[in-house]
């Protein structure tokens, strides 16, 4: 709670000196990409480029600020456990009412809503037929429900950074970037959409480290192996991330 309280502060300290909306997106901007930078290399030149853009509206006193609020916010999910930190804090601010008057939905209302849907005996069912369940989220917000489906998972004796492949969407970017981040933070296999669900409009898309780190792995598995690379030997979440060109398998990012 006490870091909460800090994060609140430190935006607080913006107010009067910067349109807090703006600071809040730049925020989630420049952490997002941080993450994004360090293993998106397709990406990596317009987010970089982005970032520096949007640093450059600050003074160094200013965005000095915004390591400090990372590091609260990291310290939010190591000693507050699961929870909609994002969520919580984008309400506390009052930046609802000016963002399309959005409302993220109560932490404990995601939660039973999660232990409702995702039933233990189904769970452990996908998990022995097929090693892993996969989430889709069309409209993510802050990422409060896939952090609730999470904990449930959890909370039933398996790993969700294992077990768990999301795919989410939403058409804010300031949702996007706070989903991206706050499961990020978690260490979840994440594709986050910014686009519309209903349309099927897609404009960027932000995939989170472990989503990397587990096409990597299953590449090297594959390359280190005997086994002719096919179709069918990939796994059928990598397909969307490993398209055959020319004969070859390339990262279709």
């Amino acid at each position: 709670m006490e870091r909460y309280k800090n994060m609140v502060k430190i935006f607080e300290s913006f107010r009067y000196k910067y349109d807090i909306h703006n600071v809040f997106e730049d925020f989630l901007y420049l952490s997002a990409a941080a993450f994004s930078n360090a293993v998106d290399t397709v990406h990596y030149e317009k987010r970089e480029a982005e970032y520096l853009r949007r640093i450059k509206r600050y003074k160094k006193q200013d965005y000095d600020k915004f390591p400090l609020l990372l590091s609260e916010l990291v310290n939010c999910f190591e000693y507050g456990g699961y929870d909609d930190h994002l969520g919580k804090l984008f309400m506390e601010l009052n930046l609802g009412d000016s963002f399309k008057g959005q409302f993220f939905t109560p932490y404990y209302v995601s939660k039973l809503m999660a232990s409702m849907e995702f039933e233990e005996k189904n769970v452990r069912k996908l998990v022995e037929e097929k090693g892993y369940i996969t989430l889709n989220e069309p409209t993510c917000g802050a990422g409060g429900m896939i952090i609730a489906a999470s904990e449930v998972v959890y909370n039933m004796g398996f790993n969700p950074q294992e077990v768990l492949r999301i795919t989410s969407q939403d058409i804010d970017l300031r949702a996007v970037l706070m989903t991206f981040i706050q499961t990020t933070l978690l260490g979840l296999d994440n594709t986050v959409i910014l686009g519309n669900s209903l349309s099927m409009e897609h404009r960027d898309v932000w995939r989170t480290p472990s989503r990397f780190i587990r096409t990597y792995a299953s590449l090297e598995k594959l390359l280190n192996g005997t086994k002719e690379i096919t179709s069918e030997s990939l796994d059928k979440q990598d397909e969307l991330m490993i398209l055959q060109d020319n004969g070859q398998y390339v990262l279709a990012i």
